[in-house]
């Protein structure tokens, strides 16, 4: 096949500069024949080769084999020339080191059923069943050799065949050449100037990329040869070989392929947990866990700084935040403002239906408070909050627990006194934190309407005008007393000077009752009326101030039955718990608490998913750039054979795809035993309920699934991005 050459020129561009390889090269390269290119180093010889044998396309001018111009054709067109016409022996001998001599020289056949010429081989005592990496330089150069050889190819290329061969080879090997070149062409690098001249019918000489002599020594035999045409059909490849082939890489790099399937399985580990654990969905536990007939109260814990520093940390069950969301998570009547702590929680429901004064009493509660089972005749009760007293008849029951009574009810009192904590005024030892914050908050001061404590003397004993007051005995060291003084006005704590004021709604802001202040006239140590150490003797329209002000109900509570999902939602969503004084079983309060705990950190939890991820991503941008390093020149045979860059890279992603899912099965069968254990230790009690925190179920398995497919997809475009500009050349290795 008649290779012609017309005006070749290549242009390296290195670090902006341009070296000029060839400089307007033309030549024309007989059927058949031994052509010795020579000339210094970088005088173009190899960049020559390349061109001419399609492994550099980079090129400016045209290359003809007999009337086509192969240089111009379809990228198929040139796959199919490369794995037809020529075969390539490397000035390094590129041979892949996962496959044995005989894996190296028949790859052709293997890949392609291609029929080979073995005849080269029989004087040979080359070890076919041993790695290149157990041969001498020679044996591995001579293995190259017949790998060319075998192949029967119209065109062999050499690039300095016999350069790390003793004398006897280079000999055995250039006859070899020469006797092949009576049928087809070897187009021959060499500095061996005695090779030349023994063995050449052309000699070429480069200088500086430009032809300096053309010497014809031998002219070839002027036999007719037949051309084959350039028209064979595509080969098929035996992808199952190709694959066999892209494994072998395991067989050299065992310990590296180990390395990184223990490093990516820890990583799939990690995150099929950490997502089996963000996934779990506390909201459905707590739904089945939610008793239609029981009582629920939210508690909220708070924090609140008061203006000198001092923290408080409370628990409530009412605020105008808790109600709120009450409203809006159950709606106006599906709440009942509440006293938890009497009869299972005695609930008062707006718009209930129950007449004034009445309430209906759970049959569970009808048992538990009055040994019943069933209401005979009307039960008269008292519900005491804050020494406020309301009395309530018992008139129906209901299927569960506590007592309900209509909202106006709880302003029914029937007290003639008040015990207001946070009742104390400010003085120096609460300004001074000798007395704590808490510890005003918690002092109970008992207020009494002037007219009451009159009237159990039996006469007008003292008389007060509106924002007079007299106080207890025991109250008198909390008054800053200064004998010049005949009276004191006092001021009260500010709800102002906390910095979160919820947890104030069951108390009374005095200083609202008290505009101007309390003013003290006197003191008295008379107790017997009141029967307490620390009271307030007020007006009796202050005190109708402060019952105003005064919330009578101590939390807000709501029945399970069909607000099971609402209840769920505002707890988890709000960051409420449940009330202890109820008898809220221990696996809901844990699954809400591991709820709540889920939705504050789950944004948390992506970010380390997303994080190994990437870390896992980084681990397979390493591996693949170690299996490309490695699979280089398999790549680079793979495509002198003729097979696509896509085919060529096959193997090489497959390495990765396998290492990815071996990685991901054991980490899948790690888990699987790994979360029986982590129930278990997590949480026991929810485990020996049958509630699983984590699970290895289809969500975390799409989860890797896809993390796979995201790394796959990455890998694929690295492997275009990163190959997509080189040539078939670059795949070897050079000096």
């Amino acid at each position: 096949m008649k290779i012609r050459i017309e005006n070749l020129e290549k242009i390296y561009h290195t670090n902006n500069v341009n070296v000029l390889a060839l400089d307007n090269i033309s030549l024309e390269l007989p059927k058949t024949g031994f052509v010795c290119i020579c000339g210094k180093n970088g005088s173009g010889k190899s960049s020559f080769l390349n061109c001419i044998s399609l492994l550099d396309e980079d090129i400016k001018g045209k290359i003809y084999l007999d009337d086509i111009c192969i240089n111009e054709l379809s990228e198929v067109e040139k796959r199919k020339i490369r794995g037809n016409v020529f075969g390539y022996i490397f000035q390094k001998n590129n041979l892949i080191h996962s496959l044995t001599v005989e894996e190296n020289i028949k790859i052709s056949s293997t890949l392609f059923d291609d029929r080979i010429n073995e005849e080269c081989l029989k004087n040979d005592s080359i070890p076919m069943k041993q790695y290149p990496n157990q041969l001498s330089g020679g044996q591995q150069q001579k293995t190259a050799i017949y790998r060319a050889l075998v192949q029967n190819k119209l065109v062999i290329i050499c690039d300095e065949p016999t350069a790390s061969l003793d004398y006897e080879n280079t000999k055995k090997v250039m006859e070899m050449l020469k006797e092949i070149s009576q049928d087809r062409l070897v187009v021959c690098v060499t500095h061996d100037q005695e090779l030349i001249e023994k063995y050449a019918d052309r000699t070429i000489e480069f200088d500086s990329g430009r032809i300096k002599k053309d010497v014809v020594t031998h002219a070839p035999a002027l036999e007719d040869i037949e051309s084959s045409t350039l028209e064979n059909a595509t080969k098929k490849v035996h992808y199952n070989k190709l694959i066999k082939m892209g494994l072998s890489f395991f067989r050299k790099k065992i310990v590296l392929s180990i390395c990184f399937s223990i490093i990516m399985t820890f990583l799939f580990l990690a995150i099929a947990l950490i997502s089996s654990y963000a996934a779990f969905d506390s909201k459905s536990g707590l739904i089945d866990n939610i008793n239609p007939d029981k009582i629920y109260t939210p508690n909220q814990q708070i924090k609140s700084v008061y203006a000198n520093g001092r923290e408080v940390f409370r628990d409530i069950q009412i605020s105008e935040n808790i109600i709120q969301n009450c409203k809006d998570y159950l709606g106006e009547d599906n709440f009942a403002y509440s006293i938890n702590e009497v009869y299972d929680g005695v609930l008062f429901f707006k718009n209930s239906q129950i007449p004034l004064g009445e309430g209906s009493i759970g049959t569970k509660t009808l048992r538990n408070i009055f040994n019943k089972d069933s209401l005979d005749e009307p039960i008269k009760i008292q519900v005491s909050n804050h020494l406020q007293t309301i009395e309530i008849k018992l008139t129906s029951t209901f299927e569960g627990e506590g007592i309900r009574c209509d909202y106006e009810t709880s302003h029914q009192y029937i007290n003639h006194s008040i015990l207001v904590y946070g009742g104390l005024w400010r003085n120096s030892k609460v300004d001074q934190d000798t007395m704590s914050v808490e510890c005003y908050l918690e002092t109970g001061i008992v207020y009494v309407p002037v007219s009451y404590y009159n009237s159990q003397l039996g006469e007008n004993y003292i008389e007060l005008a509106e924002d007079e007051a007299v106080i207890s005995e025991n109250l008198f060291q909390y008054l800053d007393y200064h004998p010049e003084e005949s009276s004191y006005v006092k001021k009260f704590i500010r709800f102002e000077d906390f910095s979160n004021q919820d947890f104030l709604y069951t108390f009374v802001d005095m200083n609202q009752v008290f505009e101007n202040g309390m003013k003290i006239t006197s003191y008295t140590r008379d107790k017997s009326v009141i029967g307490r150490d620390n009271f307030v003797i007020i007006s009796d329209s202050k005190y109708k101030m402060i019952e105003e002000h005064l919330q009578f109900f101590t939390g807000v509570s709501f029945y399970g039955e069909n607000n099971e999902e609402k209840i769920v939602n505002m707890f988890l969503n709000c960051n409420y718990t449940f009330n202890k004084d109820q008898s809220s079983n221990e696996n809901i309060d844990l699954l809400l608490r591991l709820g709540q705990e889920l939705q504050k950190n789950r944004a948390m939890l992506i970010v380390i998913i997303v994080s190994i991820g990437i870390i896992l991503l980084l681990v397979a941008y390493i591996l693949m750039t170690i299996i490309l390093k490695n699979d280089s020149v398999k790549i680079g045979i793979f495509l002198c054979l003729g097979l696509s860059k896509i085919q060529s890279l096959f193997s090489s992603f497959l390495t990765l795809l396998f290492i990815q899912f071996v990685s991901i099965i054991v980490s899948l069968c790690i888990g699987i035993f790994a979360v029986k254990y982590l129930n278990y230790s997590f949480i026991t009690s929810l485990y020996e309920a049958g509630i699983s925190i984590f699970k290895i179920d289809y969500k975390v398995i799409s989860i890797l699934i896809s993390l796979i497919l995201a790394i796959s997809a990455v890998s694929l475009l690295y492997l275009f991005l990163s190959n997509r500009k080189k040539q078939i050349k670059d795949y070897f290795l050079v000096d």
